[in-house]
């Protein structure tokens, strides 16, 4: 299992266990163009660079294993796991 699945329906994959890969590669992929600015060391700008694209596949790649997984729990095409919404919220007042 790659996330947490409730056994009720499509259970929806949270942001916030998506953000830290995705905030560690636009740090790496910053301090790419910035030692790129600065230096004249290109390894280290390859070595961010290859850390920025490894971070953001493994963000890639959990987004669809989750879906796969939870349309395989939940019965339906993959197609059907993609396309859910999440529910709006009331604004009722109470």
């Amino acid at each position: 299992m790659v996330t947490p699945k409730s056994v009720d329906g499509l259970e929806p994959l949270r942001a916030r266990l998506i953000l830290v890969y995705v905030i560690v590669s636009v740090v790496m992929a910053g301090a790419a163009l910035l030692g790129e600015q600065t230096s004249r060391v290109p390894g280290y700008v390859f070595l961010c660079l290859l850390g920025a694209a490894t971070y953001a596949l493994v963000a890639f790649a959990i987004c669809l294993l989750h879906t796969i997984e939870a349309a395989r729990a939940a019965g339906v095409t993959f197609r059907r796991a993609f396309s859910v919404r999440r529910p709006a919220r009331s604004r009722s007042r109470f």
